[in-house]
């Protein structure tokens, strides 16, 4: 296979050909965008790395994949909280799956000692490709809600539960949503983040990544505010066809207010008003274990799906550590 086809470093020279790659495929994520991967060069949480691949007789891209090795604690506890993730990845054209196979040999080296794990989240149905991925990779079980915006308003609507359209109802009387534009906004967009965060007592990365994203305008930040006060925050990440669900937060005592029904509701709205395909909830827990924001997203009247995820344990001695410091750390209860 190496005959026929060249590997490069996704960098600044090539990524908008890389999204332009991604634009033309039946499925693209915004973490597999070269747009996100140049927004995050440098931030003290997120450190891209991606690989595109060529054919050599024709120098087209047929294939390529963006990762992050995403640290979530700082100092001497942060070689147990760092770990690999390759969201919504490899991208291949269709024709070319056996590139898989090269593709998940250089995934897991590229952060084999850097990373206590290294993890794919699949975000399209995997029986095509399955076959394809080495046997350092294992499966494991994962759910996750996808909403259809490809269809007009009332359509989505309609598939929302009564008692979260009664929620939505209730917050539009007493609340409303402006999308971050200036600073005091940002900020209070991320105290919003840091209140939640604490609360859950799950790591939140640093303001960086997030005024990163927000100045490259590669995400839609979000408040939602009761009277002058700025009660919820939220941000999506649009790409291509769908829009991805990143982060949410507010504040204990507003909670009664619904602003998180209103928040969703609203990027349902401006989804299907911008022709996006799908809304991507970001993850739904693992089957048969409790998790909370399950419920909230099934409401929603998304999809259920298990496309699972694959991961190779790059140190089985600080995986087990992890493991058993996992409620201390608290990023497992994110997604």
């Amino acid at each position: 296979m190496a005959n026929h086809y060249l590997f490069e470093a996704l960098s600044k020279t090539n990524a908008s050909e890389w999204d332009d790659f991604l634009l033309d495929q039946p499925y693209n994520n915004p973490f597999q965008s070269g747009k996100l991967f140049l927004c995050l060069q440098g931030t003290r949480n997120y450190e891209p790395k991606g690989i595109i691949v060529r054919k050599k007789d024709d120098n087209q891209i047929v294939g390529g994949f963006v990762l992050y090795k995403i640290v979530e604690k700082t100092g001497i506890i942060s070689k147990f909280a760092t770990r690999t993730i390759l969201n919504g990845g490899p991208i291949v054209r269709k024709g070319y799956e056996c590139i898989i196979s090269e593709l998940s040999k250089k995934i897991i080296a590229s952060y084999r000692k850097g990373s206590v794990y290294t993890e794919i989240w699949n975000m399209f149905p995997q029986d095509s490709v399955k076959e394809f991925f080495t046997k350092d990779f294992r499966y494991v079980p994962h759910l996750n809600y996808f909403i259809d915006l490809d269809c007009n308003i009332d359509t989505v609507y309609s598939r929302i539960s009564k008692s979260t359209k009664k929620h939505i109802r209730s917050a539009e009387k007493n609340l409303k949503v402006e999308i971050v534009k200036d600073e005091v906004q940002f900020k209070s967009f991320y105290d919003c983040l840091k209140e939640r965060y604490k609360e859950m007592s799950i790591p939140l990365i640093s303001e960086d990544v997030f005024r990163k994203v927000y100045e490259s305008k590669a995400g839609i930040f979000l408040l939602a505010y009761y009277k002058d006060i700025p009660v919820a925050s939220r941000v999506v990440l649009p790409f291509g066809k769908e829009i991805y669900d990143w982060y949410a937060g507010d504040k204990y005592e507003y909670r009664d207010y619904y602003s998180g029904e209103l928040l969703v509701w609203w990027i349902l709205r401006y989804g299907v008003e911008n022709k996006y395909k799908w809304f991507n909830f970001g993850g739904a827990g693992k089957p048969g274990v409790e998790y909370g924001p399950r419920e909230f997203k099934r409401r929603f009247g998304g999809n259920l799906v298990e496309y699972g995820r694959y991961r190779h344990i790059n140190s089985k001695l600080l995986y087990l550590i992890m493991q058993q410091g996992v409620k201390f750390l608290g990023y497992s209860k994110r997604h």
